[in-house]
């Protein structure tokens, strides 16, 4: 997991508690991804957890919905004529 991804790297907060805070906040949201994530899956079916893979799953879940409703409505204004 990359510094960057966790946006713990440049802190805002210039107290020791409220960086705590943040980082506590940033690791308890990966893992709370990695639950969501593991939920459907066996033990012995799972993979190496990545948030770039999930990142790109669900991107390309988003472009594939996009494309499909834009071909629905071509194809319904066409019909429709």
């Amino acid at each position: 997991m990359k510094k960057k991804e966790l946006e713990i790297s440049k802190p805002i907060a210039r107290s020791i508690s409220k960086m705590n805070f943040h980082a506590n906040a940033s690791l308890t949201a990966i893992n709370i991804a990695k639950s969501i994530y593991y939920l459907p899956f066996e033990k012995s079916e799972r993979k190496a957890f990545s948030m770039a893979d999930i990142k790109t799953e669900n991107h390309n879940l988003f472009l594939f919905d996009f494309i499909l409703s834009m071909v629905r409505s071509l194809f319904w204004q066409k019909r429709s004529n």
